[in-house]
């Protein structure tokens, strides 16, 4: 704790992150957010966000999980700078889908709903979407990889704690 409160505070004194401000119901989660705009705004690169992130029922830790892995993924992979990095979350009864989209400059190659990691490095990278899948997981929700006319988008589901069921999940998430 007394460590993720010195984090926020230190990114509080940065002056790039105070300048853009996410609402986006969890406050974690605007940190976050705010943290990947800062950088990717390094980059020639905006993130725009729509809806609401839950602020219960899903672990801050895990949502920071989702968000810092699949914005850390868009933001380096976008290509066209016109393009922002887009995320939409809409919360439901008992669960929350977040899709993230950005632009790529030719198709990604996705098969059983897995892409290779573009890095050289593959020994310390491609763990991303694998971190994002274990917390769908743990939630008994999904996780959604497409790639059409030069737009990638990550879709992850989430239900609530206490939500056990996927059949539930294919309910609400439908």
């Amino acid at each position: 704790i007394e460590e993720a409160k010195e984090y926020l505070t230190k990114m509080n004194e940065l002056p790039a992150l105070t300048a853009t401000k996410y609402s986006t119901g969890n406050y974690l989660a605007d940190a976050i957010i705010t943290s990947k705009a800062a950088l990717a705004q390094e980059n020639g690169v905006r993130i725009t966000f729509d809806g609401s992130l839950p602020s219960k029922g899903i672990s801050n830790n895990d949502l920071c999980t989702v968000l810092a892995n699949a914005l850390d993924n868009a933001v380096y992979n976008s290509s066209d700078k016109a393009v922002p990095v887009s995320i939409v979350s809409r919360e439901q009864n008992n669960g929350a889908i977040i899709t993230i989209s950005n632009s790529v400059d030719k198709p990604v190659e996705i098969k059983d709903n897995r892409i290779k990691t573009s890095k050289k490095d593959k020994t310390n990278h491609g763990f991303g979407i694998d971190n994002i899948k274990s917390v769908a997981k743990e939630y008994n929700g999904f996780v959604n990889l497409t790639c059409e006319n030069k737009l990638f988008i990550i879709e992850i589901g989430l239900m609530f704690k206490g939500e056990k069921t996927y059949e539930k999940a294919a309910q609400i998430f439908e």
